[in-house]
């Protein structure tokens, strides 16, 4: 793939203009598709837990909310969005969705009245037993044919491409602090 770079100086009074090409090396075979197979996975794998969760009339992130309440009792919903992977805006939405629904509220944080947590209610925990056989089935057919130690293999394996672009978002973090 050639990439054309275009150059301009400006000095005073006058423009210099430069062009030349640079290759830039494409990616072939296996690599060259990782990222969109792991884009297709993730968008497939959302879209499975969706439609399974549909009976509860819940959306998987919802329900990664739900259970998360109860691995992080008292949480924040910066928290709780942190936790299931998603900005400040969409954990409100999310928590506004599920508090209409009755399954979670906002109460104020007794160690700090500024502060508010989530928790869930009555109905929201008798729901969360009936979300694991759903998770779990997904999850089983996802691993469908991979042995044990394939499976081992996999995790080991995403967690590296996990950490790698880790390594991204934090400079990108450190490119927005530096405007």
């Amino acid at each position: 793939m050639a990439l054309h770079v275009l150059t301009v100086t400006v000095r005073t009074g006058t423009i210099g203009i430069m062009s030349h090409v640079e290759e830039k090396p494409a990616l072939h075979g296996p690599a060259a598709d990782i990222g969109r197979l792991c884009f297709l996975i993730a968008r497939d794998l959302r879209t499975a837990l969706d439609r399974r969760l549909a009976q509860f009339d819940l959306r998987a992130q919802q329900a990664a909310v739900l259970m998360q309440c109860i691995r992080q009792p008292g949480a924040s919903s910066s928290q709780l969005g942190a936790a299931v992977g998603t900005d400040t805006a969409g954990i409100t939405g999310l928590i506004d969705q599920l508090e209409k629904n009755g399954l979670v509220m906002r109460r104020t944080n007794p160690a700090d009245r500024r502060a508010v947590i989530i928790e869930l209610t009555k109905k929201g925990r008798a729901l969360l037993p009936k979300l694991h056989p759903v998770f779990q089935a997904v999850h089983n057919q996802l691993l469908a044919d991979y042995s044990t130690g394939e499976a081992a293999k996999l995790e080991t394996l995403l967690n590296r491409l996990r950490q790698n672009i880790r390594g991204l978002l934090v400079e990108h973090v450190d490119l927005r602090a530096e405007r």
